[in-house]
C-alpha cells in the first residue's frame, strides 16, 4: 500500500473542519516541530492536544482553502 498525501490532506481537512480533535490528533507522529511564533519543538502528548486545541480554536477551518504539492506532500494554507 503506498501513500497517498492528497488523500491524507484532505481526511486531515475534514477532521479539521469537523472540529474532530482525536481523528487530528490520530493523523500525527509523536513530535509537532512548530514554527508559529518561535521555533518549538513538542513531544509530550498532553502538550500535542494542546497545540492543536489552541490552533483548532484559532484557525477555524473555513480559513484553509488550498492544497498544494510540496516535495512529497502536500502543503496546505
Amino acid at each position: 500500500m503506498s501513500f497517498d498525501p492528497k488523500a491524507a490532506a484532505i481526511d486531515w481537512l475534514d477532521a479539521y473542519g469537523a472540529g474532530d480533535l482525536d481523528t487530528t490528533l490520530a493523523m500525527y507522529a509523536a513530535i509537532i516541530n512548530c514554527g508559529c511564533d518561535v521555533m518549538k519543538t513538542i513531544t509530550r502528548p498532553e502538550g500535542i492536544r494542546l497545540y492543536w486545541m489552541d490552533r483548532l480554536r484559532a484557525y477555524p477551518a473555513s480559513d484553509l482553502d488550498n492544497l498544494q504539492p510540496s516535495g512529497d506532500g502536500i502543503l496546505i494554507s
